[in-house]
């Protein structure tokens, strides 16, 4: 049966497509509030911990780690146990991780604390879009549900940002941890009452003649070779998929973390809490944008037709990342940016969500594909800051090249990938 296809006879309201991806999209944006609560409360953590910026920089990019490691388990995770009760067991695990981290009393507690959050947040990550893949597909409705899924990171960065003022003015960093820790509650809520699978998967899960325990199913999942069989079997189209989120996130994350000390030092009469201004209007502008992408991926009927998409969005991004590191002298020219990189920064994401499933040829390997795109995203967040940095020594105009030559092999790696749905 094709991915997205519901044809239970007795259909509710429980069954309602929309519902049950927003649930999940709910649920999302709720763990991504966990990942992303560190970034406004950094130099409080630093200053009350009496740790360094570089140990205090695990706090943040130790989720990237641990998603990587995860990616394929979760996949496997969901496919021998049961994609809801994974989901459910990831939010607990978070909360549980949230609660325990707010009453840290140092930095490597709260290391480990982040650490346990991150297994949640790496399960989520993986199979919420399998989740979503279950009930939609190109016919129905799945570029638009995926690029509101892919908004989940944004939307919650900027929810922090519109919130950690206040909150930290009166519960100092712990504040961000109980904010984060409510909407997990929310967002467990939302997915215990309204998402489950179609239920001719979830009986043909239950036929499947499996007598392994509980625990060594658990075991099977983690195994190496048990993953790498699972990237075997999903296929080279999924592994350009990886490699297109790969580059991608190598790019969007040297944009961000380098783009505010090139323009300091380039731009005059931009001081840093300005430049900061500019990113997270531009972050939220990119909410937008990114469900106008998925729109317009929606409309696009040919296989074809999408990937040509995803490879001009790419190759254009690359040429304003480029424009952006190293010819950028004013602040109008600046502003010009930040209205016109978000689009892109946007739009690629959505083109690779939404042909991750695409592109292998059984639905049940859709989240052998999710996974291998995981790991390209984060991948490639983990390395972002310290490869461009190593550059920057250099000169920013070598990040603009590292930016633009990324950007073309998104676009290459797009070129390569053959899509299986409706075929």
């Amino acid at each position: 049966m094709g991915q997205g296809t519901h044809s239970s006879v007795h259909k509710t309201w429980r069954d309602n497509r929309w519902l049950i991806g927003l649930s999940v999209v709910i649920a999302g944006i709720a763990v991504a509030m966990a990942q992303n609560k560190v970034s406004p409360v950094m130099n409080m953590i630093i200053t009350q911990f009496h740790t360094s910026a570089s140990v205090a920089g695990w706090i943040s990019s130790s989720f990237s780690l641990i998603a990587v490691l995860l990616s394929m388990t979760a996949a496997n995770l969901a496919d021998s146990i049961g994609i809801r009760k994974v989901g459910i067991f990831a939010l607990i695990i978070t909360v549980v991780g949230g609660l325990l981290g707010m009453f840290s009393t140092n930095i490597w507690f709260m290391l480990l604390t982040r650490v346990i959050e991150g297994t949640g947040v790496g399960i989520i990550a993986v199979i919420g879009p399998v989740l979503i893949t279950q009930w939609f597909n190109s016919k129905n409705g799945l570029s638009i549900i995926m690029a509101i899924w892919t908004s989940w990171m944004t939307i919650s960065q900027v929810i922090i940002f519109f919130t950690a003022s206040p909150i930290t003015s009166s519960f100092s960093w712990q504040g961000m941890w109980g904010l984060a820790i409510a909407f997990l509650i929310v967002g467990f809520v939302a997915f215990l009452l309204f998402v489950h699978q179609p239920q001719e998967i979830v009986e043909e899960h239950e036929n499947r003649k499996d007598n392994r325990s509980t625990a060594r199913k658990v075991l099977d999942s983690i195994n190496i070779k048990t993953q790498f069989k699972a990237i075997k079997a999903a296929g080279k189209s999924s592994a350009f998929i990886g490699i297109a989120a790969f580059f991608f996130a190598l790019c969007s994350f040297t944009f961000v973390s380098w783009i505010q000390s090139v323009w300091v030092q380039n731009v005059p009469g931009l001081s840093r809490g300005q430049i900061n201004t500019m990113l997270s209007s531009m972050y939220f502008l990119e909410i937008f944008f990114t469900i106008l992408a998925g729109v317009v991926l929606d409309k696009i009927k040919s296989e074809n037709g999408k990937k040509i998409f995803g490879m001009s969005c790419a190759v254009l991004y690359g040429i304003i990342g480029l424009a952006a590191f190293n010819f950028i002298h004013t602040a109008a020219l600046a502003w010009a940016i930040i209205i016109i990189f978000p689009i892109f920064d946007g739009s690629i994401p959505t083109t690779i969500y939404s042909l991750a499933p695409m592109s292998v040829k059984k639905a049940p390997l859709s989240a052998n594909a999710i996974g291998i795109m995981n790991i390209g995203l984060n991948a490639g967040t983990f390395f972002a800051a310290p490869l461009a940095g190593s550059i920057m020594n250099m000169g920013s105009s070598m990040v603009g090249v590292m930016f633009i030559v990324s950007a073309i092999l998104v676009a290459l790696a797009f070129g390569f990938v053959t899509l299986y749905e409706g075929k």
